[in-house]
């Protein structure tokens, strides 16, 4: 026979009110977000583009929520796992055709462990940033792998505030992350590499998520939405404002540190064509 056992909660209707309430304010600030970074990719561009504007506009508006939503909503630094942020059909910002990139947020408080194929892409790095990449403006460039991890070869990385023998990259206190870059130069002949990352001493399954928690991570979801927007716009307007028979050179705070783009614009119909003339360096 079914035995009803007294609830533990005390003033549950209470708890229930509270908590729903907390879920509304978490609503209505992610709303408020996405109807502003809307803003910021759909308006106040070039008219001649409108139509295409607005819907590219929208296009990448929910690239980048999708974004914002698995690097923050489904990231967590004791349970970490490589989330393809930047993929071949998840382009924002300035595109990157031959670039996939992977996420794992971390923190310095814990130890690591990243194992696995490193496959064979022309170029792979891992990178380790200070913050959250949420919150551009102090997102901040840490360390690197020292050398090359050599192709087709199972890579045992290490990830600590304290340094550690093999192959070993430091972190920085408090909150972080781990980007993996893979450039591929022949997609036909380059594989992919298969990597896992754990966090050592960690006690499976996580633990369920908590309200805070959950807050927490919506309001980076709210930063990411209005700072990469913002971000991408401006550097639409560098297009924009460059003549357009030249390319001029603009250094990023992202990317290798050599690496520099040039950033113009011009406008080709069906039957032009648009000629690139360099001069190598």
């Amino acid at each position: 026979l079914a035995k009803s056992f007294p609830s533990t909660m005390t003033d549950p209707a209470g708890k229930q009110a509270k908590a729903e309430a907390i879920g509304n304010r978490i609503r209505a600030g992610l709303a408020a977000a996405f109807d502003d970074a809307g803003k910021i990719v759909c308006n106040d561009y070039p008219a001649d583009d409108a139509e295409l504007v607005v819907a590219e506009g929208i296009r990448h508006l929910t690239r980048t929520a999708a974004a914002g939503a698995a690097i923050a909503m489904e990231c967590d630094a004791a349970y970490p796992y490589l989330i393809k942020m930047i993929s071949l059909w998840r382009q924002y910002g300035l595109p990157g055709a031959d670039c996939v990139y992977h996420y794992a947020t971390l923190h310095g408080d814990y130890r690591y462990v990243l194992n696995g194929n490193r496959g064979s892409a022309t170029v792979f790095e891992l990178e380790v940033w200070q913050g959250h990449v949420s919150d551009l403006a102090n997102w901040k460039f840490f360390s690197t792998t020292k050398h090359s991890l050599a192709p087709n070869q199972v890579i045992d990385v290490k990830f600590s505030r304290e340094a550690q023998d093999g192959d070993w990259l430091e972190l920085p206190p408090g909150e972080c992350c781990l980007l993996v870059r893979q450039y591929y130069g022949d997609w036909d002949s380059e594989s992919p590499a298969q990597l896992h990352i754990e966090r050592e001493g960690a006690l499976y399954p996580p633990p369920p998520l908590t309200l805070a928690d959950s807050a927490r991570r919506a309001k980076q979801i709210e930063s990411w939405l209005r700072t990469t927007t913002a971000g991408a716009k401006r550097a639409i307007q560098q297009h924009l404002n460059a003549d357009p028979a030249t390319l001029p050179v603009t250094p990023i705070a992202f990317g290798f540190t050599k690496l520099r783009y040039l950033r113009g614009h011009y406008r080709c119909a069906r039957d032009q064509a648009v000629i690139l003339e360099v001069k190598p360096p």
